[in-house]
């Protein structure tokens, strides 16, 4: 046993790896011996088996009795263990605890403690703590631990004072745990003892189950001893925790570097190198809302692959789940609110647990985009329509698909269940909704929408949304044209029909008494319609009945008007609330209580849009600028926010710093940008960061402070900066805007303005010697510069947004959206290689003789400067985020707490043969 607490490493402990592993033994037991058999050691052929993961033990002192030993009272020692792993820089990486029996409260104290007392090293601990593994812990007592209070003589340890049957602390302490463990992140594993220890079960099946939803005890053929000593590597505990670290930090795939080495420059004398990707979310347009049977949360599907779920009233963001590979369309409830049901453009469709949001269920092979999909009243099956026109029915608990339907001759835009749950209508954009028994998938009527029309109009009947009525009587149909069709089911004819937008109908959803209906509208509005107050529709089956291509009066109550289209609506099952999406990326709530006036919320899953981002050369500074027009500076070394730039000062006058009369200067102009912030560069010192903007203007900040200096670049430009880079010596700064090119002259304060391009600009290129700069621009072609002399070096087959020049200056590389990059020699302007990417490319840079590529689904390409191929393929960001800019740094990232949730920090180890990837949100 051991006299002191102390943190053993035992394999793979080393700055390479990508999590740690963390056993923590029991009472009277022993960092060692109690993992270990005589001829098998559960920790160290664990080691020997996951190589990309630290293994550890920890040891402290919980003897049973004072005669024999010490210990601590729990909180205590979850204290004095917190402190010994900040200690020992845990938490800077995945941790998972393997915990026996005292040492799984042990573990449930110590988050406990991280998260309420908000020491931001200890907060790590549990921030970075992504699953528990419970060997028979007595989560609520054992009884053997009372014996203590009968049998003083014993001098029961603190220790055994805290396994009391049903002591109120360990009840707290379990409740606690019970409540917060998958709102912190954490997965729990759960075994428990079967067979007696002597006489008694130590730990029993009630209070080894800590009574966490979706987690079940696995029993075990073993006694509260040898639970934790696996006889062999096929024993069902070393199996399944060793699935269980595999689900929770996959292994990485290895990164092959030509000269580990060679250094970037700045970085000399480095072995290891990293990669540093940063990365902003994709744009989260809202495609879907849906509210839970409850009507205290809202699942939202949106382009940035996630699903994510609010408790609306408190405007509580409770969980965000990376759902699919690609835009989610659509989105829905399980009838008992404990699953969410998701499509995707990828082609898939998947069932979530709610609330941890682990994946229960999925379904590929769809073959095209999956479009809508919607959840049987009855809770045994779900319907998804396709963009090929299927519509495939699952059973929840099945991974085959139940029926497919060639439902339409186009894509199936909506899809909605019948309350009874005996049929499934979809609305496609070939006019016609289209109604299915669920039960055999036997076509049970069609309506034609398109009869509506004149012939020759067509192509203004495609159903974009669909909604069955919560009574059951009526089906809405969305139209192209913003037309809304109101469908009998009992005749399967249209009987109310009115033009309601001026714009396509994105989305609609019915009151829960039927009698009303909200619809969400391409021209950035929604609208609540009374059924009633609608024109009613001759039948359709002898003459059309045509529609105005405007609006003859107003219809219904504008209850919404956005920047941006509204694709989705949702209203509320007790009637309380209205639910609007847009491509604004914004929710709006419409509250209405009888006891209070109508109300309106907000939510965004982002407060402010990431544009643009820069790394220093030497790897320590990051740049950001976003639409909420600021530039914001971090200390990447120390990982925390250092400054934002955002002034309300003035500029009245040059400073002497900066040259004579012909400064151009901005008078009593505010300091602060007046639009978004569009392009950063650092100068090569790393002294002064360059930003240009919306408002055509370049400023440059000191980096140390973020004070704008003086004077402002004004006049200029007569369009917004997109692109500016640091030239010869940090003397000049090249800004482009449209087809202009300006070359402002630090030290005079002089300004050259030209053109050279037959379109706009799309990026700029110093050499590394800084004695010239490349453009590239629309009318496809690059032009070489050297001070304010350009001469055309080549034209390239297609526009590129991204250039740069090698290292050694010999090469231009330009890439873009076409899925290719293309290399041209320097000089001469000869194309000399074309790498086929498939995939978009974000941001460049180089190391080691090697180009790195960061595509736009999150994969970094390594190509060998040498051939011009791909040595390898790293995954370096999540499908949610994409990159901004790319650095090879020195030295490794510190745990980045004061960093922006509005940005992904990834780095990646870049060493002979390995790799790891970290994410800092």
């Amino acid at each position: 046993m051991a006299m002191t607490s102390q943190l053993h490493p035992l394999k793979g402990c080393t700055a390479g790896r990508t999590a740690d592993v963390i056993f923590v033994h029991g009472l009277g037991g022993d960092p060692i011996e109690t993992w270990r058999r005589p001829d098998f050691s559960w920790p160290e052929v664990l080691g020997s088996e996951m190589e990309h993961v630290g293994i550890w033990s920890l040891g402290y002192p919980a003897a049973k009795s004072d005669w024999t030993g010490s210990a601590m009272p729990l909180g205590d020692r979850a204290q004095n263990v917190l402190t010994l792993l900040e200690a020992h820089n845990i938490g800077k990486l995945p941790i998972i605890f393997v915990a026996h029996s005292l040492g799984g409260l042990l573990v449930k104290q110590m988050l406990r403690l991280a998260e309420d007392l908000s020491q931001t090293p200890w907060r790590a601990i549990s921030k970075s703590t992504r699953g528990i593994v419970l060997l028979a812990t007595p989560n609520t007592g054992s009884r053997l631990a009372d014996l203590g209070s009968f049998l003083p003589g014993l001098r029961p340890s603190a220790a055994i004072r805290d396994l009391e049957l049903n002591s109120a602390g360990l009840r707290q302490l379990n409740l606690w745990f019970r409540n917060n463990v998958k709102r912190i992140g954490c997965q729990p594993l759960v075994f428990s003892e079967k067979l007696p220890c002597g006489p008694v079960i130590v730990v029993d099946e009630a209070s080894s189950d800590p009574g966490i939803e979706g987690v079940i005890p696995i029993p075990l053929d073993e006694n509260h001893i040898s639970i934790c000593k696996p006889a062999s590597s096929s024993a069902l505990q070393y199996l399944k925790v060793k699935q269980f670290i595999d689900e929770l930090v996959p292994r990485a795939e290895p990164v092959q570097i030509v000269s580990a080495a060679s250094a970037y420059p700045g970085q000399a004398g480095h072995r290891q190198q990293y990669l540093l990707n940063i990365a902003a979310w994709r744009p989260n347009e809202v495609n879907a809302l849906a509210f839970s049977p409850c009507s205290r949360y809202l699942a939202v599907a949106s382009d940035d692959n996630t699903v994510r779920i609010w408790r609306h009233e408190g405007e509580d963001l409770l969980l965000t789940v990376v759902a699919h590979q690609d835009s989610v369309k659509s989105v829905c409830w399980s009838p008992d609110g404990k699953y969410i049901a998701s499509c995707s453009a990828d082609g898939s469709a998947k069932i979530w647990d709610f609330p941890n949001g682990s994946l229960r269920r999925q379904w590929n092979g769809g073959d095209d985009w999956a479009r809508a999909i919607t959840w049987s009243g009855d809770g045994q099956w779900l319907a998804c329509g396709y963009a090929n026109g299927t519509v495939r029915i699952f059973h929840p608990g099945s991974p085959e698909e139940l029926f497919r339907l060639s439902a339409h001759d186009a894509r199936v835009r909506g899809i909605s269940a019948s309350p009874c749950s005996q049929y499934v209508a979809s609305g496609g954009s070939d006019g016609f909704v289209q109604v299915w028994r669920a039960g055999d998938g036997a076509r049970h009527a069609t309506v034609k929408i398109a009869a509506l029309f004149h012939q020759q109009e067509q192509d203004r009947a495609q159903v974009i949304c669909l909604a069955w009525a919560p009574s059951g009587e009526w089906i809405a149909a969305g139209t192209i044209a913003g037309h809304l069709a109101i469908i009998d089911t009992l005749t399967w004819r249209i009987v109310r029909a009115a033009k309601v937008a001026r714009d396509s109908l994105l989305g609609c959803s019915w009151s829960p008494t039927s009698d009303e209906i909200v619809v969400g509208s391409s021209d950035r509005t929604a609208v609540r319609i009374a059924i009633s107050a609608m024109p009613k529709a001759e039948a359709i089956s002898t003459a059309p009945m045509p529609f105005s291509s405007g609006l003859a009066a107003p219809a219904g109550t504008r209850i919404s008007e956005r920047p941006g289209s509204v694709r989705a609506v949702a209203w509320s099952p007790d009637g309380q609330s209205i639910a609007t999406g847009s491509t604004d990326q914004t929710i709006e709530i419409h509250a209405e209580r009888e006891s209070a006036a109508k109300s309106t919320s907000i939510l965004r899953a982002h407060q402010w849009r990431v544009q643009c981002a820069a790394v220093s050369q030497d790897g320590e500074k990051l740049a950001v600028g976003s639409i909420a027009r600021t530039v914001v500076l971090y200390d990447l070394k120390q990982g925390r926010y250092q400054w934002t730039f955002e002034g309300t000062t003035v500029v009245e006058g040059a400073s002497e710093d900066w040259g004579g009369k012909d400064v151009r200067i901005v008078e009593k102009r505010r300091e602060g940008l007046d639009e978004y912030a569009r392009c950063l560069a650092f100068s090569r010192d790393g002294q002064y960061i360059a930003v240009g903007s919306d408002d055509r203007t370049v400023r440059i900040l000191e980096a140390d402070s973020g004070r704008c200096t003086v004077p402002v670049l004004a006049n200029s430009h007569e369009e917004r900066i997109h692109c500016l880079a640091w030239s010869a010596g940090d003397r000049f700064i090249i800004s482009c805007s449209g087809s202009v090119v300006a070359i402002w002259d630090r030290s005079s304060g002089t300004v050259h303005t030209t053109r050279a391009h037959r379109g706009h600009i799309l990026s700029l290129a110093c050499a590394p010697s800084g004695d010239a700069f490349a453009t590239t621009a629309e009318d496809h072609t690059i032009v070489l510069w050297r001070g304010t002399t350009s001469r055309e070096l080549c034209r390239t087959p297609v526009s590129l947004p991204l250039l740069s020049w090698s290292p050694d200056g010999k090469f231009i590389v330009g890439a873009g959206s076409a899925g290719h990059a293309y290399v041209w020699n320097a000089q001469y302007g000869q194309m000399i290689a074309q790498i086929d990417t498939g995939d978009r490319i974000r941001a460049l840079t180089w190391t080691a003789g090697q180009c790195l590529m960061a595509l736009d689904k999150g994969d970094v390409l390594i190509v060998d400067q040498s051939t011009w191929t791909i040595r390898s393929r790293v995954n370096s960001l999540s499908s949610t985020h994409r990159s901004l800019c790319m650095r090879v740094t020195g030295y490794r990232m510190p745990d980045q707490l004061g960093l922006s949730s509005e940005i992904e920090v990834a780095w990646t180890v870049m060493e002979s043969g390995n790799h790891a990837a970290w994410n800092a949100d």
